[in-house]
């Protein structure tokens, strides 16, 4: 490189460095081709962390859905129940139920109800560990 290539400022001068060596310009490339697949690696982890996000907000909200359902069915179980306790209880209108099916419905009805509520629990809060 030839003095008068490179200006002069004054006090100050401006040399310009070139990499003359061939291997570190390999070394430049190669750190800039690492750079990149490691961007690359990084962009793909991002997509793939956002798929799966997407895909758990789809569960959670299905799950929100079947629970809602589920305690709607189990709530209109239970009014039913009530209502047949009701009507066979009162004197005035013409209808009964013998005592062992009234049992029946109140167990049944019960143990519907802690059922579901096991499934519902279960399903929306699962175990972290995997297991169950």
């Amino acid at each position: 490189m030839a003095d008068d290539d490179v200006p002069d400022l004054g006090v100050i001068r401006v040399i310009r460095v070139e990499p003359e060596d061939t291997k570190a310009k390999m070394e430049l490339e190669q750190f800039g081709q690492e750079q990149q697949l490691a961007l690359q690696k990084s962009q793909a982890e991002l997509a793939r962390a956002q798929i799966e996000n997407i895909g758990l907000r789809q569960d959670l909200d299905l799950r929100k859905g079947y629970a809602k359902g589920l305690f709607s069915l189990a709530g209109g179980w239970l009014g039913f129940v009530a209502l047949l306790i009701i009507l066979s209880g009162v004197e005035a209108i013409p209808f009964s139920l013998a005592d062992s099916v009234l049992n029946g419905l109140i167990a049944s009805a019960t143990v519907d109800i802690v059922g579901l509520l096991a499934v519902v629990v279960r399903n929306l809060f699962p175990r972290r560990d995997g297991a169950g």
